[in-house]
């Protein structure tokens, strides 16, 4: 069994957290890119604990945290 690390383990606990934030504040005919980033500034505010720490643009990874959740 590989076992994984403890900062991915942790960091597939804050998506999994980010994306049922995301399910639970916008219905599901407002998942668009508008709302994406409206979200995301919502959770910069709210929960900033939640962004992700790597380097590099935190929206495009929550962007990515939140594939298939929502359309362009």
């Amino acid at each position: 069994m590989v076992r994984r690390s403890k900062k991915a383990n942790a960091d597939q606990a804050r998506k999994t957290e980010v994306r049922k934030l995301f399910v639970e504040r916008i219905p599901p005919g407002g998942r668009i890119g508008n709302n994406l980033l409206k979200f995301y500034g919502w959770l910069e505010r709210n929960y900033p604990e939640l962004l992700p720490e790597e380097k590099g643009d935190p929206y495009e990874r929550v962007k990515s945290d939140l594939e298939g959740l929502y359309t362009d």
